[in-house]
């Protein structure tokens, strides 16, 4: 009975503190935006790698003491792609677009939330085509945001490509020290077969409500280890 009580009190007691799974442990809301860029490396018969340019942009809330919303969306546009098999640049130019929605359960020391997921491209088509997988994303995280902590994501990221694309990421964050708060993990690509290192900082002036998130990504593909995908990020959180 003892254990049960303790497991009620670590989930549902009601707090004003944390929002998600990363960032300041004593948010009700947070909203941010950024930009991206890198080299992200693509699976199948030929093999390409593609420079890229993301935009990107997310908000989350929490309501009612617990109950959590949030949203994540990203704008990628391909500046060159290279094939593999042909050794040659080709010069597609695709863009790309995906966005998640989350509704879950978020208090100080345990978050949990699931959403549809949707990912549009043009690479290696002739036209754009997008489709919603309803079951596309979970966030979990363990330990309250103001010590240490961990987690794991399927489908969410934000900025998307740079970030590694949709797959899964197991990430451990730090309390927040001297303005920075940064966390560290791995990832996996499921579609394209990398896996590789993220990190994340955000960076806060004392009394200050923004906040600058930045971060990288870098991995290579398992059946290509040659085959280099990086990425870095810069934006603002507030």
């Amino acid at each position: 009975m003892k254990r049960l009580a303790l497991i009620a009190t670590l989930l549902f007691v009601r707090t004003a503190w944390a929002v998600g799974v990363e960032g300041q442990s004593h948010a009700t809301s947070r909203v941010g935006v950024g930009l991206a860029s890198g080299v992200d490396q693509v699976g199948g018969y030929a093999q390409d790698a593609y420079p890229f340019a993301e935009l990107y942009g997310h908000a989350e809330t929490r309501l009612g003491g617990w109950v959590y919303l949030g949203a994540a969306g990203s704008f990628r546009q391909d500046l060159h792609n290279y094939n593999y098999a042909l050794e040659q640049w080709r010069g597609e130019r695709s863009p790309g677009v995906a966005l998640q929605t989350f509704v879950g359960y978020d208090a100080e020391r345990f978050h949990i939330s699931v959403g549809p997921w949707l990912y549009g491209a043009g690479r290696r088509r002739p036209h754009f085509r997008a489709r919603v997988l309803p079951y596309g994303t979970l966030r979990i995280r363990f330990g309250s945001l103001a010590a240490w902590h961990g987690g794991f994501q399927l489908g969410d990221a934000a900025p998307f490509t740079a970030s590694g694309g949709y797959g899964a990421r197991i990430m451990v964050g730090s309390p927040a020290r001297r303005g920075h708060q940064p966390s560290a993990g791995i990832f996996t690509s499921i579609g394209e077969k990398v896996i590789g290192l993220i990190a994340v900082d955000e960076l806060r002036s004392s009394g200050k409500s923004v906040a600058w998130r930045f971060g990288g990504s870098l991995g290579t593909m398992i059946s290509h280890p040659a085959h280099v995908e990086a990425a870095g990020f810069c934006g603002v959180v507030w």
